[in-house]
């Protein structure tokens, strides 16, 4: 792979891992709308399709790992518009991750705070039950003045 194959394989590679990121930002943007509407069944495609776009990404930096190594093998050569461009590209993933890792943990704040409501929710409704138990119980037994056995 020569020079120009080499820095043209590492710009794709930005280049789509910035797709990516985008794409995984929209995703948690509306898992997070979800979780605040609190319809949970929803978010199972979103995971799905979430878990699609991080194993693409796994791949995708692998690759870039790739290239890099071997970015100091061949020495990349000075290209200022090169250089500038992965420095752009590598800027806007590293703000989009950022507020993925922000919207994530948003996320798990109001996942966190609503299984605490139907804790509470479920633990007052046990609470409910017994309470009613004691007011409904059957009487005891009365004993059969006609039963013999006793």
């Amino acid at each position: 792979m020569g020079v120009a194959d080499f820095k043209v394989g590492i710009r794709r590679a930005l280049a789509r891992q910035v797709d990516l990121y985008e794409q995984l930002l929209g995703i948690s943007q509306r898992q997070l709308e979800v979780a605040r509407t609190g319809d949970v069944d929803d978010l199972d495609p979103l995971l799905d399709e979430k878990d699609t776009l991080l194993e693409e990404n796994k791949q995708l930096l692998a690759r870039l790992g790739q290239f890099r190594a071997g970015e100091t093998e061949r020495g990349s050569g000075k290209d200022a518009s090169w250089e500038e461009e992965v420095k752009r590209l590598s800027e806007r993933a590293q703000q989009l991750l950022e507020s993925i890792v922000a919207l994530e943990q948003d996320s798990q704040e109001v996942l966190e705070m609503s299984k605490r409501r139907l804790v509470e929710q479920l633990s007052q409704l046990g609470a409910a039950r017994g309470a009613l138990g004691a007011y409904c119980r059957r009487p005891h037994r009365q004993p059969n003045v006609f039963d013999k056995s006793r």
